[in-house]
Formats: C-alpha cells, sequence, structure tokens
C-alpha cells in the first residue's frame, strides 16, 4: 500500500437507527481502532468489520445508537515493531510492506501529536 497524508480519524452523528458506520483508513487490528459515543470510550456492543483494509471498514453496534449523539472512531498503534526477518529466508515482501505502512502510520500519528501535520 502507498501511504500519502491519510486520516487516523472520523466522527459521525447518529440518527437513532444506524447500526453501521464506515471509515476508511486501514487498522491492523480491532484494538486499534478506539470507539466513542458522545466522547466515552466504548469497550463493547460493537463488532469492527474488514481489520486489515485499507478500505471498507465498518463498525456495527449490536443496537443503534441515540439520535444525535456523536460517534468517534480514532486509530491508534502502539509503538511497536512486530516484524522478525529471518537470516537467509526468501524476501517476505507482503509482511515488509505492511511493517513499513505501520512505521509511516506511527510516524504520521507523532507528527499529528507535535502539530506538524494536519488532521
Amino acid at each position: 500500500m502507498t501511504i500519502h497524508v491519510e486520516e487516523s480519524s472520523v466522527r459521525y452523528i447518529a440518527d437513532g437507527s444506524q447500526t453501521e458506520f464506515a471509515f476508511d483508513f486501514k487498522i491492523f487490528a480491532d484494538n486499534n481502532l478506539q470507539v466513542y459515543l458522545d466522547g466515552v470510550l466504548q469497550t463493547f456492543g460493537y463488532t469492527v468489520q474488514n481489520t486489515g483494509n485499507e478500505t471498507g471498514n465498518a463498525v456495527t453496534f449490536d443496537d443503534p445508537t441515540e439520535d444525535q449523539v456523536i460517534v468517534d472512531f480514532q486509530r491508534v498503534l502502539p509503538e511497536q515493531q512486530l516484524q522478525d526477518l529471518i537470516d537467509y529466508d526468501r524476501f517476505p515482501a507482503g509482511r515488509m510492506e505492511t511493517a513499513l505502512d505501520y512505521v509511516v502510520l506511527v510516524s504520521q500519528k507523532n507528527e499529528r501529536a507535535e502539530g506538524n501535520l494536519s488532521m
């Protein structure tokens, strides 16, 4: 995946009947997404769909959110390196690209935190 400046959050105002909300930024695992309703972090009551994809991602709530509730999704990536390359092994291009994507997204997060990159 080629990464340019990518969004890492999205906000909706719920209509009282909607259960599915889309987001088009990559996460690597379900726990890379924080879900807030009116500023309160949610830890259950929803399912994250298409983890690992660049587009077509969504959160589906078990029950519709109340009307006018602010729904926020934010990508959170721990600063860690999980890729282990083995000497003399075939080059793992797919795994390597995922690792590089991760590094760029963490770097963008840090740049935003320092105010050097707009959201």
